[in-house]
């Protein structure tokens, strides 16, 4: 891939999010994000930008923007990281592609009845616990604190519908729904 290709990828995304929401190479932002990984082979890839979504819609945003890259013949990569705690190389970070990381979208927020519990898709279970456990909940997750609860969940988002929800969600597999933007994934 071309470094004009490479530079329009990030800079394509960057016109449509916001300066604030998009980092390059050489800056500390870019820099914060690839040294947060837990293990240095993911610390060790190397996006040509690292987009940090706000909202639903952001998310929604980058991958229309993607897509239609890739339409034009742009081969864009995406990689996604919640946590960003897997060891595999790969699982939440690229190289020569687009890295969008989901940890500003890590509220945890609690129905009025306490039935159903939304967690972010950049949410570590350190920010998941201690707001159940105020309210007498619990939830199964991680042993440590600063494992991402949507790459735990997801088992680093190799299977969005396979056996790994079984695994982490068996007490009620169908009640389980990914949702990005308005779009049911999966049941």
């Amino acid at each position: 891939m071309s470094a004009a290709n490479r530079a329009s990828q990030c800079s394509t995304l960057r016109l449509s999010l916001g300066e604030d929401k998009v980092f390059e190479p050489n800056t500390t932002l870019y820099a914060q994000c690839q040294n947060s990984y837990y293990a240095q082979q993911e610390r060790n890839l190397s996006p040509n930008c690292v987009v940090r979504p706000a909202h639903s819609s952001d998310v929604a945003l980058v991958v229309k923007k993607i897509s239609l890259l890739n339409l034009a013949g742009s081969q864009t990569k995406l990689a996604i990281r919640g946590g960003g705690h897997s060891p595999n190389p790969g699982s939440a970070n690229i190289n020569n592609g687009v890295t969008m990381d989901m940890r500003s979208m890590n509220t945890v927020t609690v129905s009025s009845d306490r039935s159903i519990v939304s967690i972010g898709a950049g949410a570590l279970w350190s920010e998941a616990y201690p707001m159940l456990d105020a309210l007498g909940l619990s939830i199964s997750g991680g042993r440590l604190s600063n494992v991402g609860v949507a790459g735990l969940t997801l088992g680093g988002t190799a299977k969005l519908c396979g056996s790994i929800l079984y695994h982490n969600i068996d007490f009620e597999p169908r009640r389980f729904v990914l949702l990005l933007s308005t779009e049911r994934l999966c049941l």
